[in-house]
């Protein structure tokens, strides 16, 4: 938000007019472009800086799934939406990196029956990827920033392929996608996932807008004015 438009105006009056009872709140500041801006505080108020938590991980071993089908079949095929649910899936297991997608993992199927999405070649290959997290209060415009520059990355001449770009919201967030309010309720689910492919690659049916480009899921808590 920005400073004289109403949006900030109304929130700083009600901040300043209608409530009493103090409680620690976390803000940032950014420019236009997504560079960090430094906060003048009162020297009244007790205000500590805080910077993202960035960890990088590799994953080696791994089995990565195929993902050509949601490359190239329409979106409303029964299929499609399998695959992009696997493959939702295996994001999960590879976020909490799980030994289940390493190859050759082998577990009773009465502790787990999860298996890796299935590969094109007849026998799985192993793999590397990259878990990188990033936490903290990360402004929209950084958050664009940072997707840039994974677009960016999937277009240069490397063996990278597709990415998964994960972005979870504060469960209690006043307002959320694009400034609509965020009811927290029960959950308060607030996130979204894109998967990316580099935009280098050719696709079947080039006319069809849904083809290739990207997917999108989002997540959010049943009294959010977005959903």
């Amino acid at each position: 938000m920005i400073p004289g438009k109403p949006g900030f105006e109304r929130i700083k009056w009600c901040f300043e007019n209608t409530l009493a009872v103090i409680f620690p709140m976390v803000l940032a500041s950014v420019d236009p472009h997504g560079i960090s801006v430094p906060i003048d505080f009162p020297a009244t108020v007790g205000a500590t800086k805080m910077s993202f938590y960035v960890k990088c991980t590799p994953l080696e071993n791994i089995v990565i799934p195929d993902t050509a089908t949601i490359r190239t079949i329409r979106k409303n095929n029964l299929r499609w939406r399998k695959d992009v649910s696997d493959l939702y899936e295996w994001i999960g297991m590879a976020a909490m990196q799980s030994d289940r997608i390493i190859l050759g993992d082998s577990i009773d199927p009465f502790l787990c029956v999860y298996s890796a999405p299935p590969q094109t070649t007849t026998e799985f290959v192993a793999s590397s990827g990259c878990l990188l997290e990033i936490s903290g209060l990360i402004p929209p415009p950084s958050v664009l920033r940072i997707f840039e520059a994974v677009r960016a990355l999937l277009d240069e001449p490397t063996d990278l392929s597709w990415a998964n770009f994960t972005v979870w919201g504060f469960q209690d967030a006043p307002i959320s996608w694009l400034n609509k309010e965020h009811g927290h309720l029960v959950s308060g689910e607030n996130m979204y996932s894109f998967f990316l492919w580099s935009s280098s690659i050719q696709y079947q049916e080039n006319t069809h807008p849904d083809t290739g480009i990207y997917v999108l899921l989002e997540s959010v808590a049943a009294h959010d004015a977005h959903s």
